[in-house]
């Protein structure tokens, strides 16, 4: 979370100061969005996303510890704020921070799928625990009003930071998809052609070459990336290796999740970590950030510490106490 936020203080910094460079170095492409230390938007918001599911699900854990109940109602909620710690404030506050540099990389696939992301990690982490009967119900109330603070504060920040994100859906950049269709069409007739063997790792760029159409005159750029993760790792590998893969990959995520169901206590990591996932499942729908190392590197990291939490936590009793571990 901390490495998150110094990540977007530079990032509106330069956005706002340096507008067009990357580190002092000229853009050479994104010019008037921001990326951070990333050459794409995309990637950058991937990554930020990465970080808001940190510092929101770390927000929610210290005012479970520090505000009990706070989340039954709304007038309970506004009964404990004067109960909340400095912890709290200071992850809301890097929430609206990070949260405000993904809108302005006016990614639209960053802001949606995070937006999927943090949904989740409400759900995981307050509506978890396997609580039955009045519990359950209790769970749902806390839920609704979490997700509706959500929804009003998110909607606040579009209204200060959208507009560049508004202009460009205007305008009808990025709903066109960049040319991603026709990449999407030249890497299913890749894998056609080789669906079991795949064409070998590394050779996406080679192919584009190989099987491109007349949607890609020679003066075109050259996609060395199918932005899409998953047609691409069949291309490459074949359908067989990459399907056990990322079914290696999904078994870690659905382990997540069913330690946050699971356990009474210490969901936090599980819960970050199958929001991290969920993230760069959908992510590499239409994107290629898994591939770019700084954001491959964190998301690792996530899935491992959530996978690890929750592989402990197996068979954990509900009354174990909180003292063995800092986060639930």
């Amino acid at each position: 979370a901390i490495a998150e936020f110094l990540y977007a203080a530079y990032a509106l910094w330069a956005h706002l100061t340096a507008p067009g460079t990357i580190l002092m170095t000229e853009k050479w492409a994104y010019e008037l969005a921001l990326t951070g230390t990333f050459v794409n938007r995309g990637h950058y918001a991937f990554y930020a996303g990465m970080g808001l599911v940190v510092s929101f699900a770390l927000a929610l854990r210290y005012a479970q510890r520090t505000g009990s109940g706070a989340f039954d109602s709304s007038a309970r909620f506004f009964q404990s704020i004067e109960t909340l710690k400095l912890p709290v404030f200071l992850m809301i506050a890097n929430c609206i921070a990070i949260g405000t540099a993904i809108l302005l990389t006016q990614s639209r696939g960053g802001l949606a799928f995070t937006t999927v992301a943090l949904a989740a990690v409400v759900v995981m982490i307050v509506g978890g625990g396997g609580a039955g009967g009045g519990g359950r119900g209790r769970h749902r109330r806390s839920v609704a009003l979490i997700l509706g603070g959500l929804l009003t504060g998110g909607a606040v920040l579009f209204a200060m930071s959208g507009a560049g994100l508004v202009t460009r859906l205007a305008d009808g950049d990025g709903t066109s998809g960049g040319g991603r269709a026709d990449v999407y069409a030249l890497t299913l007739d890749a894998i056609s052609a080789a669906p079991f063997v795949g064409h070998g790792a590394g050779t996406f760029p080679e192919l584009f070459n190989l099987y491109r159409s007349a949607a890609f005159p020679a003066i075109s750029p050259v996609f060395t990336e199918a932005h899409n993760v998953y047609l691409e790792w069949a291309a490459e590998a074949g359908i067989v290796a990459a399907a056990l893969y990322f079914a290696a990959i999904a078994a870690v995520g659905i382990t997540c999740l069913a330690a946050t169901r699971r356990q009474a206590h210490h969901t936090v990591f599980p819960a970050v970590g199958a929001a991290a996932l969920l993230l760069a499942g959908l992510h590499s729908l239409v994107d290629f950030g898994t591939q770019i190392p700084g954001a491959a590197v964190t998301l690792a990291a996530l899935a491992g510490i959530g996978y690890g939490r929750a592989l402990a936590g197996h068979g954990e009793q509900p009354g174990r106490k909180e003292a063995q571990s800092g986060l639930r």
